[in-house]
């Protein structure tokens, strides 16, 4: 029976080196792509935006002819912030996942660092469904032209619920951390 149980947790310790691995790959790729989404929300406040730039916002329907007094530049710039928000709260996010898969390597995964990155990542989720919601109604009023809604479930909704869900599993982490003390502190 110990044989069984040694093979069970040497296969997820694999499973979590590689996952460590991947999101090593992973958090460099975001790091590198918020970069480039903060240099272009930048320079779009020092460039013009071009003709050709224009015609495909109309053809994806985004601008039509009743937004000529609008400043393109600005609504550009609110878009590519949104993504840089985005990257940048998936890179930390991404960060925490591999502080928890260090520890899972180490075989030590009841540690109160873990239960601290579970509620930053609960958080990150959180304030990515703010984001997300006041996004969706910035575009209503001011580009949209609309009078903004207020929706019971938006494309936000998931991100709010699984970050509230997270928070609730740190809780529950931390308290396993203590037994863990306790357990150890018995032996």
């Amino acid at each position: 029976m110990d044989q069984k149980k040694e093979s069970f947790i040497n296969g997820y310790l694999k499973i979590s080196k590689i996952l460590y691995y991947i999101t090593k790959v992973t958090y460099f790729f975001f790091i590198v792509m918020t970069v480039i989404f903060a240099l272009i929300v930048t320079s779009t406040f020092f460039t013009e935006i071009g003709e050709k730039t224009l015609s495909s916002l109309k053809q994806i329907g985004f601008v039509n002819n009743s937004f000529f007094s609008i400043n393109y530049k600005h609504i550009f710039a609110f878009m590519m912030s949104q993504v840089l928000c985005f990257s940048a709260l998936t890179t930390f996010f991404i960060k925490q996942i591999n502080k928890i898969l260090r520890t899972v390597m180490e075989k030590k995964p009841f540690v109160y660092q873990n239960a601290i990155s579970i509620k930053n990542m609960g958080w990150l989720l959180i304030v990515q469904s703010l984001i997300d919601y006041t996004y969706n109604s910035i575009v209503e009023l001011f580009l949209l032209k609309q009078s903004v809604s207020v929706p019971l479930i938006t494309s936000g909704t998931p991100l709010l619920l699984f970050g509230i869900c997270l928070l609730i599993l740190s809780g529950v982490f931390r308290y396993g951390c203590f037994l863990q003390e306790e357990y150890d502190s018995m032996l």
